[in-house]
């Protein structure tokens, strides 16, 4: 009996020893868990943090290129504008030089004609 006793005991000591390591390996998982999650949503900030900011660059860089594309645009069109005028006088004065000269002879061809 005393050996049975004995088993006994060890046994229950075995169980006792055993509840104690689950319960560490429980604690240890929880500690474990806790700080994956914490990971988690330190992580999960700091990609919502960098698509903020990733948005707002893009919408500055768009801004910035719109405003650099109008600048030129205008700059553009004002030296297609300005290029246009002197081309289009270089053309046209002389024609108008030429025109008031071929009234100015007409004008004088028919004072001098005489009228019927």
């Amino acid at each position: 009996m005393e050996r049975s006793t004995k088993l006994s005991a060890e046994l229950q000591q075995l169980n006792k020893e055993l509840r104690e390591k689950h319960q560490e390996i429980l604690q240890l998982n929880d500690r474990k868990n806790s700080t994956i999650n914490a990971n988690h949503e330190n992580l999960h900030e700091r990609l919502t943090t960098q698509k903020k900011e990733m948005d707002e660059l893009s919408k500055k860089s768009f801004l910035e290129f719109w405003l650099l594309a109008n600048k030129i645009f205008e700059d553009n069109t004002t030296n297609f504008s300005k290029t246009s005028k002197e081309k289009r006088d270089q053309v046209l004065n002389p024609l108008k030089e030429n025109s008031k000269e071929f009234k100015k002879k007409d004008s004088k061809n028919w004072a001098q004609k005489p009228r019927r």
